[in-house]
């Protein structure tokens, strides 16, 4: 008879587990939990569901094991490679909506800068004077984010205004972080909202092989806990406009799944209006 697969299941979650064990399981799968397995190569099993750090890269590049995860995915989770590879790509396809959809991005490079013998200080005072330079003055807010490339979960993410660029606090934050590679993003603003709250879209996909993408149908919208207002300097709060999950988690009022699904947000746009004044928002700015 035919053996049956077998997935050596051990995510770097307990809930993930959970979730995964009965899914396997009605398929037809035997799950095998047992980390020593990862001591022998994966052998004994067909799948590896695990930290990507763990992976047996040998076998599943040769061919002889699957894996949960890419062996290179760094052009995806780090912002800096992120956006590079999508630059390249909207470089090839003209018409792609990337090309309207990405706000104006700088990367910073610290190691690269010292290999030039370029003074950091000196490359954010001209690229201050170009932007505010360029800047449209009658728009109330000119923000823009500097976070870390490899940084995560809301962390090392600042906001700044123009004339804020390569102040001390931005040389300060630059200087004092294990964080070589940064990039320097303009904000959308104003950015459409959700009920007066900044918000952003968590859409899960599943990609397999080389290369077929399926995105999840329930597509899920995470408002910020604070209503998007600037103070009188142009700032914003961090639980204004860091919608992250594990930033707002940590705000006082905070209640657990505050979100909603993508058609109940398309619903609330369609009957508040807020649809047609994003989108008079969007041709005022395509204007400038």
């Amino acid at each position: 008879s035919e053996r049956q697969p077998a997935v050596l299941l051990c995510p770097t979650s307990w809930k993930g587990r959970e979730i995964l064990r009965p899914l396997f399981k009605r398929r037809g799968w035997e799950v095998v939990e047992d980390t020593e397995v990862l001591e022998k190569d994966g052998q004994g099993v067909d799948l590896v569901w695990v930290s990507a750090k763990d992976v047996p890269w040998t076998r599943v590049l040769t061919g002889s094991l699957r894996a949960n995860s890419y062996y290179l995915k760094t052009a995806l989770n780090r912002k800096a490679d992120m956006h590079r590879t999508v630059t390249k790509y909207c470089s090839f396809d003209k018409e792609s909506i990337l090309n309207r959809a990405i706000p104006e991005t700088h990367i910073i490079d610290m190691q690269e800068l010292e290999e030039d013998g370029k003074s950091l200080q000196s490359c954010l005072d001209i690229l201050r004077d170009n932007i505010v330079a360029q800047s449209d003055h009658s728009s109330p807010l000119n923000l823009w984010v500097l976070k870390a490339s490899e940084s995560n979960k809301g962390q090392d993410v600042f906001p700044f205004r123009a004339e804020d660029i390569g102040s001390s606090d931005m040389m300060d934050v630059l200087q004092h972080s294990p964080h070589r590679t940064w990039l320097l993003q303009r904000a959308v603003s104003p950015p459409l909202l959700y009920r007066g709250r900044k918000f952003h879209l968590r859409v899960m996909v599943l990609a397999v092989g080389d290369l077929s993408v399926y995105v999840h149908r329930s597509v899920i919208v995470i408002p910020a806990h604070a209503s998007y207002t600037p103070d009188p300097d142009g700032r914003m709060g961090r639980f204004s406009f860091l919608t992250n999950h594990c930033v707002q988690s940590s705000h006082a009022d905070y209640e657990a799944g505050r979100f909603l699904l993508l058609r109940d947000f398309c619903r609330y746009l369609s009957t508040s209006g807020a649809a047609a004044a994003a989108a008079a928002g969007a041709a005022e700015e395509e204007e400038r």
